[in-house]
């Protein structure tokens, strides 16, 4: 699937999902010779992504709006910060990240300031001091949380001082958040419309 693939240097989507067999290094030549004008790139449950992959999206894909890494648990926080130079991302999911921690957060809020939905469900390293640094992401509007338990209420609080956009939360299973209403919740984020519930 690659090499012919490596002919369409004019691709604005391109979408991966599912093909586990992708080594890293396979995903990261075929971004290299396609992701230039690449806008939405999906990369759900390929497991391989990691360096090699990432840091050619940084560094090729300036264009790239949406990017999708659903169940690719691997990667870590210096991989993730190769995307400091896609400026223009404003959609990024990476349920699931197991080997993510604060850093790589840290890295990808200073830098992809456009960001307004983001998928951290189940990063289980992250902390408050995540939710701090995503506060400089001023457009931020959809953001699920799901399952981080070592996020409280002062993060919640220092999202809040700077992410006045949220219409979208979803803080099921973050246990050490206490304001788990709608009505909670929209004291901190005023445009809240939609709390994710199971």
């Amino acid at each position: 699937i690659v090499e012919p693939l490596e002919q369409c240097t004019q691709l604005r989507t391109l979408n991966l999902s599912g093909l586990t067999h992708l080594t890293d290094t396979q995903i990261g030549e075929l971004i290299r010779s396609v992701g230039a004008n690449l806008r939405y790139l999906d990369l759900t449950r390929i497991k391989s992504v990691k360096t090699h992959s990432l840091r050619a999206i940084g560094e090729t894909c300036m264009n790239l709006e949406t990017l999708r890494m659903y169940a690719c648990e691997f990667f870590a926080d210096q991989d993730i910060a190769y995307l400091a130079k896609c400026k223009r991302l404003s959609t990024l999911d990476v349920c699931g990240a197991k080997a993510l921690h604060d850093n790589g957060v840290v890295a990808v809020s200073r830098a992809c300031t456009r960001l307004q939905t983001l998928n951290l469900t189940w990063c289980v390293h992250l902390t408050d001091r995540s939710l701090a640094a995503l506060a400089g992401c001023k457009f931020l509007c959809n953001l699920s949380i799901h399952g981080l338990k070592h996020v409280t209420d002062s993060g919640m609080q220092a999202l809040a001082k700077g992410c006045k956009e949220i219409v979208t939360l979803d803080v099921n299973g973050c246990c050490n958040v206490q304001r788990r209403s709608l009505q909670q919740l929209q004291e901190l984020f005023p445009r809240l419309k939609t709390l994710v519930q199971l």
